[in-house]
């Protein structure tokens, strides 16, 4: 549904970064892998650049003025976000609207950041990786990243047979876990 995926840190010490990229989403469109972080889509997601600023998006995001939306349509709704990301920090999140997953990662301060819309209809999961973070709106995407387990969570299944759904933050999987709506 989602296809996007990524990591923050070193994505496993036995495998290549294009290897697990591969594994994950087959043949991703844009990929921007570096030393510490990837991050990868195919046709519905984005990745933008600006200055150190590396973001990637997904979903149907809705700018709140009409002058961000035009930047948006030429310079790329990921590209606009790593620019207001720069300039204005967790205040970026502010002119942001509809349904979306993202993902920042800033290089010179060597941190990342996960976030969802306020509905929660975009997912986000993540799981804790050897040396870093593995995400993907996409439970199955992630899923298939090479060090992460099948396994399901006895908590998750619970759940599901009491509410008939997994809430967020469990996933059905052990150790993988969901962004609650507009978590950041």
């Amino acid at each position: 549904m989602y296809d996007t995926a990524g990591w923050f840190g070193s994505p496993s010490a036995k495998h290549s970064p294009n290897a697990v990229l591969s594994a994950m989403l087959g043949a991703p469109k844009e990929t921007q892998v570096q030393a510490d972080f990837a991050l990868a889509c195919g046709p519905g997601g984005q990745i933008g650049v600006f200055d150190s600023v590396h973001a990637m998006l997904c979903g149907d995001p809705v700018w709140q003025d009409a002058s961000l939306a035009k930047e948006a349509n030429q310079v790329g709704n990921a590209g606009l976000l790593a620019k207001l990301w720069q300039t204005h920090g967790l205040a970026a999140l502010d002119r942001i609207g509809g349904s979306f997953a993202l993902a920042l990662y800033e290089r010179d301060r060597q941190e990342g950041m996960l976030a969802i819309d306020r509905m929660g209809i975009c997912p986000m999961a993540y799981a804790e990786v050897p040396n870093g973070l593995a995400f993907s709106p996409d439970l199955n995407v992630l899923r298939r990243h090479p060090v992460i387990s099948g396994e399901f969570d006895p908590q998750a299944l619970f759940a599901y047979l009491y509410f008939h759904m997994i809430p967020a933050p469990l996933s059905i999987y052990r150790n993988v876990r969901k962004l609650l709506p507009g978590q950041y």
